[in-house]
């Protein structure tokens, strides 16, 4: 029998900002954005994948500042469609507001940890959760079949980074393979 280690991919920060008209000198918010990751996770198979969401150039007084981001994935496991998930985030709409209520500059990461060896009454979770805090909404939720979502706002990327690095030794117990990914930082 073939040695089985879980699969950690974490995908760079989805950066939006301002395209600059150099000849005029004028700014335009015409930044998008269109991805689809589709993902396929055989049955007894491991995964944890995180995206993050970054409001824009920050340090720039870039927030929100785009056209729109259509962003999609599919999380397939055992041949069933496991997870869909969508955002169409427009600054010239509400869309952004669940976003930017609790925080102006809201950074947000969703991740899918597929995995049979952290059940629900795992210590891991509890600690997890507890990761909450002013700068931090944190929310985890089972997935139908074989896993779990996890969803982090937090108030900015320093806060991002930090609560990612808390989640992964939070994870480590029942995952020690997490914290030898070399790109889950």
């Amino acid at each position: 029998m073939a040695e089985v280690r879980p699969l950690a991919y974490v995908l760079a920060p989805h950066i939006l900002f301002q395209h600059r008209h150099h000849a005029d000198r004028k700014i335009a918010c015409d930044a998008a954005v269109s991805a689809y990751t589709r993902i396929e996770v055989e049955d007894g198979g491991e995964l944890f994948v995180r995206e993050i969401l970054a409001p824009g150039r920050v340090a720039h007084g870039e927030i929100f500042q785009y056209e729109e981001i259509d962003w999609e994935c599919d999380l397939i496991y055992d041949g069933r469609l496991t997870v869909r998930e969508r955002y169409f985030l427009r600054p010239d709409n509400t869309s952004i507001a669940p976003l930017q209520t609790p925080f102006p500059a809201a950074f947000f990461t969703s991740c899918y940890l597929i995995t049979d060896r952290c059940p629900a009454d795992h210590d891991c979770w509890k600690k997890v959760r507890a990761l909450n805090s002013e700068k931090v909404r944190l929310g985890v939720t089972p997935l139908i079949r074989a896993g779990w979502s996890i969803k982090i706002l937090t108030e900015d990327s320093l806060t991002m980074a930090t609560t990612c690095n808390q989640l992964r030794q939070e994870l480590s117990d029942p995952l020690p393979e997490l914290t030898e990914a070399e790109r889950f930082q």
